[in-house]
């Protein structure tokens, strides 16, 4: 009678260590989604980097997301806005300028001029992202 007891008070034992393991990774797992809901948000200096290392791509990219998620602006994020945004209307004028079509290039360029001033300490960027696209005037 005692081996039978001593069986069912360890299988006990068990089934109580499992099911806390199991509780506590389901809040682990829920939330682990919460996180992924959220989205990932990128920070003020990961913008300044992108911007450093002349990978606009990537900072239009993480202007979005930011957007998507409601990032709230910091620092210099609304002038780091305003590099990304004329990036990608130099890329559409630069691809309209090659089709030929001039009105759609004089829509793009307007728009970079109007981001342009708003770039404040980034404005050199214009150039580089000139240079990249192998802009001319």
């Amino acid at each position: 009678m005692k081996e039978g007891f001593n069986k069912n008070l360890i299988l006990n034992i068990i089934i109580i260590v499992l099911s806390v393991v199991l509780f506590f990774l389901t809040i682990a797992f829920l939330i682990g989604i919460m996180d992924y809901q959220r989205g990932y948000k990128v920070t003020e200096s990961d913008m300044i980097n992108y911007v450093r290392y002349q990978e606009y791509d990537s900072l239009v990219d993480t202007v979005y997301n930011n957007e998507a998620n409601g990032v709230k602006h910091t620092g210099d994020m609304e002038e780091l806005y305003a590099v990304a945004y004329y990036y990608e209307n130099a890329v559409l004028y630069h691809a309209y300028q090659v089709s030929g079509d001039s009105k759609g290039a004089q829509e793009k360029y307007h728009k970079m001029e109007e981001y342009e001033s708003q770039m404040g300490d980034y404005a050199f960027a214009k150039e580089e992202i000139w240079n990249l696209l192998g802009i001319t005037e």
